[in-house]
């Protein structure tokens, strides 16, 4: 037997030893993978039933916003028309009657407590739009980690296919 042919039988041998520990390897890299990729799909889900959830309570946010904004506008209005009927009053002032002095005091005391009311409205529309910009900025980063495992998991597919494919042709060579 000649050199060359000690070197190529040589040279073969390794390469079979080195595609059966890589097969060895591989296999136990493919179960692992798939556990992984079961993982990521098991975050993914979570993430997008917790998207959903988030965006269910923005429109219910956005719903109890726009009630607090009708609100606000009937209050306002309320206060524009009694502040016309106090005018009026006022205007017709002093008539000599004691009855339009105490209805212009019943009627601004109505003004101030509605005034202090749409305070009131105003305060919780704003807490409520806070909220909910609270809720919109998570449901982001919501999005941006569950793109972010998407990826993950497309990478790992790759992986496994790239993985399969070599122990198919290992298995074809040996």
């Amino acid at each position: 037997m000649s050199t060359f042919s000690k070197l190529l039988l040589l040279f073969s041998l390794l390469f079979f030893a080195l595609i059966l520990t890589a097969d060895s390897v591989d296999i136990v890299s493919d179960s692992s993978l798939n556990i992984e990729l079961d993982q990521l799909k098991s975050k993914i889900s979570i993430l997008e039933s917790s998207i959903a959830e988030r965006t269910q309570e923005l429109k219910r946010k956005d719903e109890n916003i726009k009630q607090l904004e009708g609100i606000i506008q009937e209050k306002l209005d309320s206060v524009a028309l009694l502040r016309s009927e106090i005018q009026l009053l006022q205007e017709k002032g002093s008539l000599g009657a004691k009855e339009p002095v105490g209805k212009a005091g019943e009627l601004k005391k109505q003004v101030d407590n509605l005034q202090k009311e749409i305070e009131v409205q105003k305060k919780k529309e704003d807490a409520l739009r806070a909220r909910a910009n609270v809720a919109e900025e998570k449901i982001q980063e919501l999005n941006l980690k569950l793109e972010n495992l998407q990826s993950i998991r497309d990478e790992q597919k790759i992986r496994i296919s790239k993985i399969e494919r070599a122990l198919q042709l290992a298995e074809v060579c040996w």
